[in-house]
């Protein structure tokens, strides 16, 4: 990636800022020479490795990274034949050891999630996995260093033998130096009474004349030359063998060291790897904590080159405002270029943001090459660059005796030599600092090479004639930055799809510049100049008349969203009462049909009737059933299910207002001579023609089943939706026979689909049946599947 672009879009400074969420030397280390990479196949891989770790954070788990140490000089001292870490260094090491296990165990942990964990953190588990476990030398180091880094008594027997010597040999000197500080014969030549060190010997601090009462071995002065540190005669064979002990502790603890340094020197590339692994996995973390703390995201890469960022902010303008808590925030902007557009030229007035926008689009190219989240919103997607260019600010060079257009000129022509399809390029006021009609000539011709390249550019002008070159060529789009007349201060906010005004001779007399030499300035301005400017103030206006109605529109989308909100709780609420009321009053008809069957159980178990009795029973059935269906029940005719009919017996069948003769009952059942047909009817079917005779009895008739059902609709057609399977079998019978008997050729039996039993158990029994000629399922507009439709034999 090309140094200078990263420089000036100041790349250093965003790894930095991501750099302060690593938790260890390492990690940090690994974000700052993190660098955008070269190869579409590793972006996408640095993507979903921060992706991955962004998870793993939104979940309120981290990996326990406390513990690693830059343990890479000790790493290198185990290459060294003869070499021995120091007691700081191993700890050191055996704390980093043990990090690097538990973050291994907290990434291949199962805790019920192991499988789905597994799928979705496939690159950090990755990761992990090159962790080396080493325990045997973790444990070692631990067993033999204490917390403070100094090698233990119980690191080996000899050392504690040697620190008790130690410890006797300090004790019996400490003692007989007190018992001569305290003897008063040796007050008059005590200087002080402390006992100290000196040259690792334990001294007293004498007065010059100490010879005539305390003989000893002098080893030093004090400044003043008035106290003589003397180490007395008769501590001077303990001192000695204190110094020999000391010797000998020296002596075993760096054998312990060389013993360790020997355990871990085979281990060295194990434990190089688990180092690089940690400071890996460290570094993804603090990229995904950055893009939480910054409400940044994790981009795509776009598969057909398109640029599109989604409400993009300036990651350090983010963390400036951040950091000033001064409750100022960024206005955000979309910058998109679709997969046909190469080109886009932002115009508008000074300081009014183009620069940061040009910055915005490069910083965030690079941010997403390198696997760090951008300050950008949901739906952002960047295209893969090879390489990416940038020539902005004034890089005037007096050592080099360049002037600013000449040092422009010079990166646009290494750009020009470089660029290539795929690259990014990015060009701060092109065309400045010279001529304006030759900067302009050469800014155009700039871009139309560029193009011919397949790069993708963004440059910034305040040149009409670079305008109108966004405006008239394919594969190039204008966007401008707003401005606010009133307030004389810029918005900062994008709008794409026109050029913008650079508001020079407004600004100038709004800050005072008298309106004569507005007057003339604008009067110099040359006729497309004016045209251009006046088309553009135009322009400017009609968008802030769409934008006023668009917001308009989007209030109003606003209410009516509400309105529809609040209308369909009221249509839920009727449904809802509407489903109510069909409830309660199918219950109701439940309840009716109960009384209605209980009633007829009742008139079944009565052998004999008065007639006045009768008469009221049947009264009351037929206002049960008036309830239900008022006017279906006529009141003139007694139902023949409760007399006794006899072979002979002429009746009526009201339904189809037919006559006939019966020839046979059994079991409520009458088999009848209806027009020399012979058919199967319920007695509870049919009226006595004539009177009954006297010694006639009453007697029972079946339950009235889907009677109800089938008094309903046209008489071609028959509802059993709600039956048992008995029940409906035993209307559809009864159905055909009527069918047949009043010449219809076609009829429908309504069974719904349900859980499908009525459904088959009827489609089986027509099938069977001998008046039926053919059958089928119903057509949608008859009722679909719901139904069927049979043809009756003629």
């Amino acid at each position: 990636m090309n140094e200078h672009a990263l420089r000036v879009l100041e790349y250093d400074k965003v790894t930095g800022i991501v750099a302060g969420y690593a938790a260890s030397t390492p990690g940090r280390e690994a974000v700052l020479a993190l660098r955008p990479a070269s190869d579409a196949a590793l972006v996408a891989t640095l993507l979903q490795e921060t992706r991955e770790f962004t998870l793993v954070l939104q979940g309120n788990e981290a990996p326990p990274f406390d513990g690693i140490q830059d343990i890479r000089p000790a790493i290198r001292k185990l290459g060294v034949s003869g070499g021995m870490l120091s007691p700081q260094e191993l700890l050191a090491t055996a704390q980093t050891l043990g990090s690097g296990r538990r973050v291994k165990r907290f990434f291949q942990r199962d805790d019920g999630r192991g499988a789905s964990s597994r799928l979705s953190l496939p690159l950090l588990l990755a990761k992990a996995d090159a962790i080396r476990t080493l325990k045997p030398i973790e444990d070692a180091i631990l067993a033999a260093i204490d917390d403070r880094a100094e090698v233990k008594d119980s690191a080996s027997p000899a050392l504690r033998k040697i620190r008790k010597q130690l410890v006797r040999t300090r004790e019996d000197i400490l003692e007989r130096m007190t018992d001569i500080l305290q003897d008063s014969s040796f007050q008059k030549v005590i200087q002080e009474p402390v006992i100290t060190v000196r040259d690792d010997r334990y001294v007293l601090p004498l007065k010059p004349n100490f010879r005539q009462s305390l003989p000893g071995v002098v080893h030093g002065q004090s400044g003043s030359r008035s106290t003589l540190f003397v180490e007395p005669l008769e501590v001077l064979e303990q001192n000695n063998r204190l110094a020999e002990l000391r010797m000998d502790e020296q002596e075993e603890v760096e054998r312990i060291l060389r013993a360790l340094t020997a355990l871990m020197a085979p281990e060295a590339d194990a434990i190089t790897e688990t180092l690089e692994a940690l400071a890996g996995l460290d570094a993804v973390c603090a990229r995904a904590r950055f893009g939480i703390e910054f409400n940044g995201v994790v981009p795509l890469l776009s598969s057909d080159g398109s640029l599109r960022m989604r409400a993009a902010r300036h990651p350090l303008l983010v963390d400036k405002y951040r950091n000033a808590g001064d409750g100022k925030s960024i206005a955000p902007n979309d910058i998109e270029l679709e997969a046909h557009q190469r080109t886009l030229i932002l115009s508008g007035p000074n300081a009014g943001g183009k620069t940061v926008v040009l910055k915005t689009v490069g910083l965030l190219s690079l941010m997403a090459q390198s696997g760090l989240p951008v300050t950008s919103a949901e739906g952002s997607e960047f295209p893969f660059f090879c390489s990416v260019f940038a020539d902005i600010g004034d890089e005037q060079s007096l050592e080099q005796d360049l002037s600013t257009f000449s040092s422009h000129m010079g990166q646009i022509a290494e750009i020009i030599r470089s660029a290539q399809r795929g690259s990014l390029v990015l060009l701060d006021e092109l065309g400045s600092g010279t001529d304006p009609g030759e900067g302009t000539a050469l800014g155009a011709a700039v871009l139309e090479k560029l193009m011919e390249r397949g790069a993708v550019t963004v440059v910034t002008t305040h040149h009409n004639a670079l305008k109108l070159f966004g405006s008239q060529t394919d594969g190039a789009v204008n966007a401008a930055m707003e401005f606010d007349l009133q307030m004389l201060k810029p918005t900062y906010r994008l709008t794409p799809g026109r050029p913008g005004r650079s508001y020079g001779l407004d600004m100038a007399a709004r800050l005072g510049i008298p309106d004569e030499v507005i007057r003339k300035a604008r009067g110099r301005l040359s006729e497309d100049d004016t045209k251009l400017e006046d088309l553009l103030k135009q322009v400017e206006e009609d968008s802030r008349l769409l934008a006023s109605d668009r917001d308009a529109l989007a209030k109003e989308l606003s209410v009516a969203g509400e309105e529809r909100i609040a209308a369909a709780a009221l249509l839920k609420a009727a449904h809802e009462e509407v489903r109510a009321a069909k409830t309660k009053a199918k219950q109701d008809a439940r309840d009716v049909l109960s009384e209605l069957r209980q009633k007829l159980r009742e008139f079944s178990r009565v052998q004999a009737f008065e007639r006045a009795e009768l008469k009221t029973e049947i009264s009351v059935v037929e206002a049960l059933a008036a309830k239900l269906e008022p006017g279906v029940f006529e009141q003139e005719a007694a139902p023949g299910a409760v007399y006794a009919f006899e072979a002979g017996d002429r009746v009526r069948i009201p339904n189809v207002n037919k006559t006939g003769t019966v020839l046979g009952s059994r079991q409520g059942v009458l088999e009848l001579d209806v027009d020399g047909k012979k058919i199967k009817l319920s007695a509870n079917r049919v009226s006595l023609i004539g009177a009954l005779p006297q010694d006639r009895k009453l007697a029972g008739g079946p339950s009235w089943g889907a009677e109800l059902h089938e008094l309903q609709g046209a008489p071609d057609r028959l509802n059993i939706i709600g039956l048992h399977v008995e029940e409906g079998l035993a209307e559809v019978d009864r159905f055909i026979d009527r069918a047949s008997m009043t010449g219809l050729s076609i009829v429908t039996i309504i069974h719904g689909l349900g859980t499908g039993a009525l459904k088959k158990a009827v489609t089986e029994f027509i099938k069977n049946h001998p008046l039926i000629a053919a059958m089928r399922p119903g057509e949608p507009p008859e009722g679909g599947a719901g139904v069927t439709v049979a043809e009756l034999k003629k």
